[in-house]
């Protein structure tokens, strides 16, 4: 007889009445088809399988527990004790060598029924020869019952360590009439007499002298004089209970319980019913011990575009735990299938920016990024309730509602087909976004910037983040004065005359004064400076960039007309990288000003070079222009020569060779002396030496922001 559990690696497994047995048998015992591992929050499915000569009415009690692997490693006793009866199992008292009890690592308790039968009935099996009781081989015909189970892995009370799933069954045969018959026998006492029933597995005891019944009411006799009082209450067995055929002696050393070896208590003959071996109550049991890991990460960061404080952008991310990524290699062609996955956020509405179809697979190196807009209502019922004076106190953390559906699958070698390994998994997560975090304001020198494009920002073949310089902050640019009074007329322009005014008047905001650029890669060079100068005539600040070795970019911002005045920048990386091949720099912020900071580093496309190469003014457009006739739309554009030639040039696409994929990298709160640190991720997509055009660093509580991403290169071979 056995007692077995099974727990396929397939997931397709029959939980209807199993039909060919056989096979179901020969494929549950090959080692390729049972589990490796399992994961949490997986429904679990899995098979009792017992094997006999007996067939009986039997019931299964189920325990899952997860334990650690030092407490798996231990001996651990019964968790249930077959000699009692059970209203629910329970888990035993472990052997002195444990440490622990077993109950604190229990997660789940249950009973398998009639109901939970996929199989019952008679199966042929080959009996090989027994040397020991003179059996031959052939084929024996044997009883089966197979139960199914499905039942959720949840995570323990406490956290440990190489945690392992322990399944253990225990199958338990329920009494028949006869042994009901020995229990009514066990139970009968007469008032007279007592009965000594024999038992298989205790020895017989028996009193040597006869005892006092009412002992325990004599503690009360205190009084020596008073012959009532000092009157004993006694009471005997009336009729003794001898053996039938002949008086045995008696060993023992008087201490009050003696063994008898023959024994001179009687047992009626025919009392209890005489009951063969194999038909005692059947007790057997088995377990089995897998590892079990967290299957999937869930991440979700969020930002507040410019401007809008009741706006949130998350962006969801969803990889491969590290336990699961060392588990499996590429060799093995290990997938995530997303069946499905559902975001709700009920303060408000939600809005995925780029749509999915489940389900989605991918393999488990890689991640997958979805975006979503987050709009809070409350913001709106916050200022209705400080209107009309309502007490009701504001929150402004809310929760969002995620659940995760997904499996792990393995792709077949030379086939574009793929095998479930495990059940369904099912996460639930509650995060709190908070939307107390003041949006940073509009800068004057991020809205004259308009982005070109989305290649400043991360990408990939599951699913693209949208920077902010390329979503968040474009409905946010100002217009030109040509485009707003043509707004105010009430005029439409044709759309070529609208992008040739749009684009002949935008100027260039950023301008550093006073550059140095100092190489200290070879001591023995002389260091040169190069100066640069805006434009335009103005100072919004001066940087410095020193170029401490080859692997350090610092740069200064020490003009005291900024807040930003006292900020050093530190970028400390490779300042050559391969081809194609991510590299990661690590950014340092230091504050040496008198106040605190609360710093974020922007990431947009590069700013059209107007006028570049010559001394063609951007603002000496022709009078003529303004006076259009608006109710015609082919009357042709005057510029002069400088004008057509700046325009061409901000017309050509700008090629960068160097890629940010990251944007919105928050820096602080920077108190005054104190130092952060961060990380950017860059990759070069074309040889050759680029800088970082197009890096912005501004405060988030009053806007004040610099460009200084022309001060960075990055030679890329």
């Amino acid at each position: 007889m056995s007692l077995r559990i099974i727990l396929p690696a397939e997931s397709n497994l029959p939980d209807s009445p199993i039909e060919n047995v056989r096979d179901f048998l020969a494929r549950s015992e090959a080692e390729n088809c049972q589990r490796e591992v399992i994961f949490f929050d997986e429904s679990l499915t899995g098979y009792v399988i017992y094997s006999g000569d007996r067939a009986g009415d039997f019931s299964v009690y189920l325990d899952i527990s997860i334990v650690p692997e030092e407490a798996n490693r231990a001996r651990f006793s019964n968790l249930h004790s077959p000699q009692r009866n059970h209203t629910s199992p329970a888990l035993s008292t472990p052997e002195p060598e444990a440490t622990e009890q077993p109950n604190s690592y229990s997660i789940l308790n249950s009973t398998l029924t009639g109901s939970d039968i996929v199989y019952s009935g008679e199966v042929l099996a080959e009996r090989s020869a027994n040397i020991v009781d003179g059996s031959s081989s052939g084929i024996e015909v044997s009883q089966c019952i197979v139960w199914r189970f499905n039942i959720p892995i949840v995570y323990p009370r406490k956290k440990f360590g190489n945690p392992r799933v322990k399944v253990s069954c225990y199958l338990n045969e329920k009494e028949s009439s006869s042994s009901s018959a020995v229990n009514d026998i066990e139970d009968r006492a007469d008032d007279n007499a007592l009965t000594f029933v024999e038992s298989a597995s205790l020895p017989d005891y028996s009193y040597a002298d006869k005892p006092n019944i009412l002992e325990e009411l004599n503690h009360g006799v205190v009084n020596k004089d008073d012959a009532l009082m000092n009157q004993k209450f006694e009471f005997y067995e009336e009729k003794e209970v001898r053996t039938n055929p002949a008086t045995h002696s008696r060993t023992g050393t008087g201490s009050g319980l003696d063994r008898v070896e023959e024994n001179d208590v009687t047992i009626p003959t025919g009392s209890i019913p005489s009951q063969p071996v194999h038909e005692q109550p059947m007790h057997i049991s088995g377990s089995v011990s897998l590892p079990i890991t967290v299957s999937s990460v869930i991440k979700l960061k969020s930002t507040k575009p410019a401007g809008r404080n009741n706006i949130l952008l998350s962006t969801l991310n969803i990889e491969a735990s590290e336990e699961v990524q060392k588990m499996y290699t590429k060799k093995d062609n290990m997938y995530f299938n997303i069946l499905g996955l559902s975001v709700v956020f009920k303060a408000g509405t939600i809005e995925e920016l780029i749509s999915n179809e489940f389900p989605i697979r991918f393999k488990l190196e890689d991640s997958l990024n979805l975006t979503y807009k987050l709009i809070n209502n409350d913001f709106l019922d916050k200022e209705l309730k400080q209107q009309d004076g309502s007490g009701v106190q504001f929150t402004s953390t809310k929760p969002v509602n995620i659940k995760l559906t997904l499996q792990v699958q393995k792709k077949c070698e030379g086939k574009n087909e793929f095998t479930t390994i495990s059940n369904t998994i099912v996460t639930s997560w509650n995060p709190y976004l908070d939307f107390s975090i003041i949006a940073p304001p509009i800068n004057s020198s991020l809205k004259a910037t308009a982005p070109t494009g989305g290649q400043i920002g991360p990408g990939g073949s599951l699913g693209a983040i949208p920077t902010l310089g390329s979503s968040g902050l474009s409905s946010h640019f100002q217009t030109s004065p040509l485009i707003q009074s043509q707004a105010t007329f009430g005029a439409k322009l044709p759309p070529r005359k609208a992008a040739l005014l749009s684009s002949a008047h935008k100027q260039k905001t950023s301008s550093f004064v006073d550059v140095n650029i100092i190489p200290s890669i070879n001591n023995n060079v002389p260091s040169s400076n190069i100066s640069y100068s805006s434009q335009s005539g103005g100072n919004l600040g001066g940087a410095s960039k020193v170029l401490n070795s080859a692997s350090s970019v610092t740069v200064n911002l020490t003009t005291s007309s900024s807040i930003l005045s006292g900020l050093k920048l530190t970028f400390i990386g490779k300042l050559s990288i391969q081809l194609g091949q991510i590299t990661t720099w690590r950014l340092q912020a230091i504050n040496n000003s008198t106040g605190s900071l609360n710093l974020s580093l922007l990431v947009q496309s590069p700013s059209s070079q107007l006028g570049s190469g010559n001394n063609a003014s951007t603002k000496s457009y022709s009078h003529s222009n303004l006076l259009l006739n608006y109710g015609k739309t082919d009357t042709p554009i005057i510029y002069g020569q400088g004008q057509l030639q700046s325009l061409y040039r901000s017309l050509k696409v700008v090629k960068s060779g160097v890629i940010i994929l990251d944007n919105d990298i928050r820096l602080g709160p920077l108190e005054n002396n104190s130092v952060f640190e961060t990380e950017i991720k860059l990759i070069g997509v074309s040889r050759g030496v680029f800088n970082l055009d197009g890096i912005k660093i501004f405060d988030t509580n009053t806007g004040d922001g610099l460009d200084f991403g022309k001060l960075v290169e990055v030679f890329v071979v």
